[in-house]
């Protein structure tokens, strides 16, 4: 498993980047604001996710979900801390 803190703030950052190797994804936000998640970089916080402070998302290939894809966050304001865990298989 590897993982790996990246800062988000008002601006769309590529959080995650695509490897057909991900069996799992666990993205974990671990700062005080919100955050959105989206696989396209175009409107992320319009069309996004909410990850709320203290949340997480988890992504299970054997669930049938696609850990394997590339994703993008952005918060509102202020910056936030994410936490992102990874196995692969």
């Amino acid at each position: 498993m590897g993982s790996y803190s990246v800062e988000v703030s008002t601006e769309v950052r590529q959080i995650v980047y695509f490897n057909p190797k991900r069996v799992s994804l666990i993205i974990f936000n671990n700062g005080d604001v919100t955050a959105y998640l989206s696989q396209d970089p175009v409107k992320v916080k319009e069309r996004g996710i909410p990850l709320l402070a203290g949340s997480s998302l988890t992504l299970l290939k054997i669930e049938g979900d696609q850990p394997e894809y590339q994703w993008y966050a952005q918060t509102i304001s202020d910056k936030t801390e994410l936490r992102i865990y990874e196995v692969f298989g």
